[in-house]
């Protein structure tokens, strides 16, 4: 499988010497074969195209612990993260733009509303998420540190606002939960 870098890099070679691969057998063979190392940059104007056939593969380049979605079984939570690209839109709430995630409950029993984060700092396996409601009548700063690959640890700092709709009273949710981390849904692939 190609990663990503390589699937870029064969593109700009072909398109950067069409002429030259098609009269030189020997580099045919080669084009497929390129190699990047990490430290490999590539450079591209607008005007670069890349295509690829219906065989070729790419890799997902690694995320990060703070990019993807973590559920807390337990309480019924979800939050969804992109703290690096803050590329996030929030269903029901897509006007705002995207922002780097949010937090909701399966339903209002679980957590009331939505809940989004405003800012945050990333301090190695540790982000601190500073979140609002969707009315933005609180604020919480929120703890969420990576315990391995796939467990997190939610804790609120400086009291709890977070609450939850039971019989139409508020309640605060648990100021400490362990979220886990799901796996990326994969498209099934065809086999023709």
């Amino acid at each position: 499988m190609r990663t990503l870098k390589t699937a870029i890099l064969a593109a700009i070679m072909l398109a950067l010497a069409p002429n030259t691969l098609a009269q030189e057998p020997q580099q045919e063979a080669l084009k497929d074969t390129i190699q990047a190392s990490p430290q490999d940059t590539i450079q591209a104007s607008p005007q670069d195209t890349i295509q690829a056939s219906p065989q070729d593969t790419i890799e997902e380049a690694p995320a990060g612990p703070f990019k993807g979605e973590y559920y807390c079984r337990e309480h019924g939570i979800s939050i969804y993260l992109d703290l690096y690209d803050e590329s996030i839109l929030i269903p029901n709430f897509e006007f705002l733009g995207p922002v780097g995630g949010y937090m909701r409950g399966d339903d209002d029993s679980k957590l009331y509303g939505t809940w989004m984060v405003l800012k945050h700092s990333i301090d190695g396996k540790r982000a601190t998420l500073r979140m609002t409601n969707d009315i933005g009548s609180d604020a919480q700063d929120i703890h969420f540190t990576m315990l391995n690959d796939s467990t997190f640890y939610y804790k609120t700092s400086g009291g709890n606002e977070v609450k939850k709709a039971i019989k139409h009273k508020l309640y605060k949710i648990v100021g400490e939960m362990t979220f886990t981390r799901k796996q990326p849904r994969r498209e099934a692939r065809r086999e023709e």
